[in-house]
């Protein structure tokens, strides 16, 4: 079921998985933890993932320090080019 879990997860999304970790659980251990998930193993996955956040929509929300060191709102020169 990983690989179902990574693909609904990255779907449409602009998320990409470089990486992932798992640990194979008894249901005991999950158990253990204050968890059920039913009497089959179960897998924790740690996911190391980039996205892709797209600036226009954020722009408005940055801090005017955020903005400055990103250069966003500084003039634009059009050199004809």
């Amino acid at each position: 079921k990983i690989d179902e879990f990574i693909t609904q997860l990255t779907r449409n999304r602009f998320i990409t998985v470089l990486r992932f970790d798992t640990v194979s659980l008894s249901s005991e251990q999950v158990q253990a933890a204050g968890y059920y998930y039913g009497t089959k193993p179960c897998v924790q996955l740690a996911l190391y993932c980039e996205t892709v956040f797209l600036r226009q929509w954020t722009k408005d929300l940055m801090p005017k320090a955020v903005k400055a060191a990103l250069h966003i709102d500084a003039p634009q020169f059009n050199l004809g080019l």
